[in-house]
């Protein structure tokens, strides 16, 4: 909309015969100039005072909107309905479906890109709409259900797309069918989320919007000037961009102000993270900002550009007028940068830490890890681990330390030009006399998803031990931060179920016990999960014969992986993928069908069920099937037990609360003082006088109060109602 209302004003205004108002931005005069040269320019490192170099780009549109898969599949649209592509190595233009501005871009990946169109029909009423395009990968097409209205902004996460546009519409996809808001009336330009529920709109006035998921609400910005570009690094961090140099950032909570140093009108911006990001606008203004200051960058051209996107730090386009699109790529390549993550597990002689190589410096990290001393500040020369390679999140094993003694650890890792180093993070090893003793059990009962095992806790250290269990992980020397159990208190010996394991792979578990001075662990055992290709092979029969309380199942073993099937039946919960440890059938041992009675259900629940198959090496399960099982047609209350008859409550209102619609609720002789309330839409016939076998209705059934229906229908028989 920034860019359609310059050109329709200066239009009117040079028709009309009067001057722009103070309101238009001042458009340097290469804006609307007809030059046959078109740019194309590249920056190079911003820190190292990187330049701007100039490609062709073989168009004289203006390009309002930037938007890629990858550093080498971008694309550009702007006026006159074009869309360029950049391959990395040259822009062509694409066949477009649109012939008026394309003013936003964005999309989930290289084969599925959107874009919104905004066009007017310049009859004796000048009419605007807007459209909707989609890129398949292969061709661009106008989007049958797109929005109508007129659009600027547009964002996408899969399978949502939102929509921003005029007088506050809003339009949103949700993955099966558009809707339509208009939570405000200012026209709206730019949009960006976090999420598909956490969604920032941004336009005219200072107007900031959010979308949580449901609704949209309105957020004070603070300003009054309008905005054109929103874009964050995470749902506590976002930029928004606007009029005479605004920047605004959100920090979670609320809207502030920032200092940008320039009164140039800014358009758009995007960032690789909160401490990389990049704001354009007028008259070829650049911004960044390092994570504490915005500063002014040189850009090689007078011209106005208007969208900002980039696939990583040192590679980030810009687009504008006359067909200027600015490329950032880095050439100085640095250290790494790795941050130390805080000490765990600490024990007499041994502790966790590990690191995070957040950037590789532009050269591949070739070893990374901790290292640790007595003193401040270790380096690789002193005590030191090797935890791979790369960039990521790292864990590290700190062996052979002495007790009661203060250590210094950092992270580090190591790229062509050097080692960088995390933090140094102090911690001090605990007292071993003070600490519990255990040792590791031998590993047992190894199957292909399980295993056994347990320790044995031989002293408290003088303080009781509050808990006590096996970690176990695929790296040696596992703590209590990696998977574990919890097998009771105090010293003595216990058994341990080590649980969900993969198939034909190595892992290691300790022993541990805690006390209130630390955790103490025993030796490390390794053992290896036995081959999946040696369990059964089962399949779960279709549910059958559903009725409000049981069901039929069963399975087929079609393989008993090469040892006798010991056992064999159905398990069954409310949750998905029940196994052995829920309720279960017996049915049988070796191959062939089977059919097992699921039984004791409840009326009108949701259930899971499998058939498994058991040999010496382990357990294997069938497909998950659910099944919901039925409603009663007749219900029956009694006080003391209804004998024989199902399903049975000791109350009227219980009764009410279960049955489905059109039910027979029959309740035994006696008095019920309860307030009964139907507050579902359906029909209820409660039938009194009920004798204890439930065989005639020759008692007296009093009601202490009359029962209420807000919602559907009570039908009342032999029933006395006697305050």
């Amino acid at each position: 909309m920034k860019r359609t209302l310059i050109f329709i004003c200066l239009a009117f205004a040079l028709l009309a015969g009067f001057a722009f108002a103070s309101e238009v931005p001042p458009v340097d005069h290469e804006t609307f100039s007809t030059s046959q040269s078109r740019t194309i320019n590249e920056k190079d490192d911003f820190s190292a005072g990187g330049t701007w170099t100039s490609m062709i780009s073989g168009t004289k549109s203006q390009l309002f909107g930037v938007w890629g898969g990858s550093a080498t599949d971008v694309f550009a649209v702007g006026s006159g309905g074009a869309i360029l592509h950049y391959d990395g190595s040259s822009w062509q233009s694409m066949s477009s479906p649109a012939s008026d501005d394309i003013e936003g871009i964005w999309g989930n990946s290289a084969d599925d890109v959107w874009a919104v169109e905004y066009y007017c029909d310049w009859g004796p009423l000048v009419e605007c709409y807007g459209g909707l395009i989609h890129y398949d990968g292969t061709t661009w097409a106008r989007s049958a259900s797109a929005p109508t209205s007129e659009v600027h902004g547009i964002w996408t996460m899969s399978p949502h797309i939102f929509v921003v546009g005029d007088v506050g519409i809003v339009w949103h996809y949700n993955g099966s069918s558009w809707s339509q808001d208009t939570p405000t009336t200012a026209s709206l330009e730019g949009v960006w989320g976090s999420s598909a529920s956490n969604v920032f709109a941004v336009g005219a006035n200072g107007t900031i919007l959010r979308y949580n998921g449901s609704s949209w609400g309105s957020i004070s910005s603070g300003t009054t000037k309008d905005l054109w570009g929103v874009w964050g690094s995470s749902a506590s961090n976002v930029f928004a961009v606007g009029k005479n140099g605004t920047i605004l950032r959100y920090n979670g909570t609320s809207w502030t102000s920032m200092t940008s140093g320039t009164e140039s009108w800014l358009f758009g911006v995007w960032g690789s993270s909160a401490a990389d990001v990049f704001a354009v606008g007028e008259a070829g203004t650049i911004l960044h900002y390092n994570g504490s200051a915005w500063s002014s960058m040189s850009s090689g051209t007078g011209k106005q550009l208007e969208g900002v996107w980039g696939s990583s730090s040192n590679n980030v386009f810009a687009v504008g007028a006359e067909g200027t699109i600015l490329h950032y790529t880095e050439s100085t390549v640095t250290t790494p940068t790795v941050a130390t993550t805080a000490v765990t597990a600490i024990t007499d002689t041994t502790a966790s830490s590990g690191g995070n190589v957040t950037s590789d410096g532009g050269a591949a990290v070739t070893a990374r890890g901790v290292c640790w001393s007595t003193s401040v500040n270790p380096t690789t020369s002193n005590s030191k681990t090797t935890d791979g390679t790369g960039t990521g999140s790292f864990l590290s094993a700190i062996t052979g330390l002495s007790p009661k003694t203060p250590y210094h650890v950092r992270a580090y890792a190591t790229n062509s030009v050097g080692t960088a180093y995390g933090s140094d993070v102090s911690f001090t090893t605990l007292d071993a006399s003070l600490m519990p003793t255990v040792t590791t059990t031998a590993v047992s009962s190894i199957s292909y998803d399980s295993a056994s095992s347990g320790g044995n806790v031989t002293g408290d250290g003088g303080a009781a031990v509050t808990v006590r269990g096996v970690c176990w992980s695929t790296s040696a020397n596992p703590t209590t931060s990696n998977n574990k159990t919890t097998d009771g208190t105090g010293t003595g010996s216990f058994l341990s179920a080590i649980t969900g394991l993969s198939p034909k792979t190595p892992y290691h578990v300790r022993a541990y016990a805690t006390n209130s001075v630390g955790t103490a662990y025993g030796s490390d055992v390794a053992f290896t999960t036995l081959d999946a290709s040696l369990i059964p092979t089962v399949t779960t029969t279709a549910v059958s014969s559903i009725s409000y309380n049981s069901a039929s199942s069963g399975g087929n073993v079609t393989s008993d992986g090469g040892s006798p099937v010991t056992q064999r039946g159905v398990c069954w919960s409310t949750s998905v993928n029940p196994n052995t440890s829920n309720n279960k059938t017996t049915n049988g041992t070796g191959t062939g069908s089977f059919l097992g009675a699921i039984t004791g259900l409840s009326l009108k629940t949701p259930y899971h069920v499998r058939a498994y198959a058991t040999n010496s090496v382990g357990t294997a399960y069938g497909s998950d099937v659910a099944f919901t099982t039925l409603d009663a047609s007749i219900l029956y209350v009694s006080k003391v037990g209804c004998g024989a008859k199902t399903p049975c409550y000791p109350t009227i209102q219980g009764a009410v609360n279960a049955a489905g619609a059109d039910v027979t609720i029959k309740i035994a002789e006696g008095t019920y003082a309860e307030l009964i309330t139907l507050s579902e839409p359906k029909s209820l016939t409660l039938q009194g006088g009920w004798d204890s076998s439930f065989g005639s209705q020759t008692g007296t059934t009093i009601l202490r109060q009359a029962p209420k229906a807000p919602q559907g229908s009570l039908t009342l028989q032999m029933l006395i109602i006697k305050p």
